[in-house]
């Protein structure tokens, strides 16, 4: 009995390190339960339109970063005619920069760019920031703002509920007075942020705009929505200006925070960028695959999939014997269906799996029935 005890302790144990390890891959590295699961894949495109006057030409875009929730992959950047460079901003941002000794009339140059859904989120280290300067008002726009942050205080509890009022003050209809006032007839989300951020640093309450994309699919000439970042005790907080709400909306791409510029052009006028996405499928295994390889997940240095091609296919076919172990086991301990041995079936089903089902059962039809005939044969 204690032997047995021995064998069912083992046998739990095993399974429940191989459940483990499923339950690891498919939640914290994004490997799919089922087969032929696809992941959407948005392809992201900023052109880059501006009028160059004959003299050298410097631009500079802005660039996003990976980001919870997104890894971006396979960017791509037109430099016909153009040097072009990657630069490292010292706060850690990134921004693309073409250069050229002279041109002339309009120019137009892209950055392209894959996002998929990223399984493993890189914690970066979060800096508490400075208070923030409050910012200048006339007499009349100053006891208005004042006014209008007092009521805010009054219907809030903490720093995000302040946010939200604030918010709602100056996008819900009918308007207060105050935030009719400071509004004026200009209710554009983007200078709704605006005045929302000023508010907020009048209040001494660290802030900050962040810009990016909604990422839907076939969209042409996109801009970038203002959202606000919000600092509350030791975590920036995601508000969207258009509705009031907390959090990043659902399939947002950030591609820039803080005041710092889109886009800069030297020797050139009248310039613009837009942006272009296109929505594609892949497996998510691949894309899970790439993923753990980028993050440099331990799990994937000990997997088959590390392996050249021509092995995994073999381990594959390999992996395929305990499995039909199992399957037999059961047929023949639980349903009492007669086998040809434990390994006979295995034999067969690995070579229909190698011939495939029709061409093997015709092949299997053949050989036993050549048996048959020869055997009868011989009694005969």
């Amino acid at each position: 009995m204690k032997e047995k005890l021995k064998v069912y302790i083992v046998a739990f144990l095993l399974a429940l390190l191989g459940l483990s390890m499923a339950l690891y891959k498919h939640f914290a590295l994004g490997f799919p339960l089922l087969p032929y699961e696809k992941v959407a894949v948005w392809t992201v495109e900023s052109k880059v339109e501006f009028e160059a006057s004959g003299a050298p030409v410097v631009v500079s875009l802005a660039l996003p970063d990976s980001q919870q929730g997104i890894e971006i992959v396979n960017e791509n950047f037109t430099t016909s005619g153009y040097g072009f460079a990657e630069i490292d901003q010292p706060d850690g941002s990134r921004r693309a920069q073409w250069t050229r000794r002279e041109a002339d009339g309009k120019q137009l140059l892209y950055y392209r760019l894959q996002v998929y859904p990223g399984a493993l989120d890189q914690a970066a280290e979060v800096i508490a920031p400075s208070s923030p300067v409050p910012p200048e008002f006339d007499s009349a726009k100053a006891a208005s703002a004042s006014a209008l942050l007092d009521e805010i205080h009054a219907v809030s509890a903490n720093t995000e509920t302040f946010a939200t009022q604030l918010l709602r003050a100056l996008t819900v209809e009918p308007l207060s007075q105050n935030a009719a006032f400071l509004l004026g007839e200009n209710r554009d989300p983007a200078f709704i942020a605006e005045t929302a951020l000023q508010l907020l640093s009048l209040a001494g309450i660290p802030n900050r705009i962040v810009r990016g994309l909604v990422l839907e699919d076939d969209r042409r000439r996109q801009k970038l929505v203002d959202l606000i970042e919000v600092w509350d005790e030791d975590e920036w907080k995601i508000f969207d200006p258009r509705s009031a709400r907390a959090g990043k909306p659902a399939d947002f791409m950030i591609w820039r925070r803080g005041d710092v510029s889109l886009l800069d052009v030297e020797g050139g006028r009248e310039s613009q960028v837009t942006f272009s996405i296109l929505r594609s499928y892949r497996p998510a295994r691949d894309i899970a695959l790439a993923n753990a390889v980028d993050n440099r997940a331990a799990l994937i240095d000990f997997s088959i999939y590390s392996l050249p091609i021509e092995e995994q296919n073999a381990f594959k076919t390999i992996l395929l014997v305990p499995i039909g172990t199992l399957v037999v086991a059961i047929f023949r301990i639980l349903i009492g269906l007669r086998t040809s041995g434990t390994f006979m079936p295995i034999l067969i089903a690995l070579a229909f799996i190698q011939t495939t089902l029709l061409w093997g059962l015709l092949l299997f039809l053949i050989v036993v029935g050549a048996g048959l005939f020869i055997r009868f044969h011989r009694r005969g």
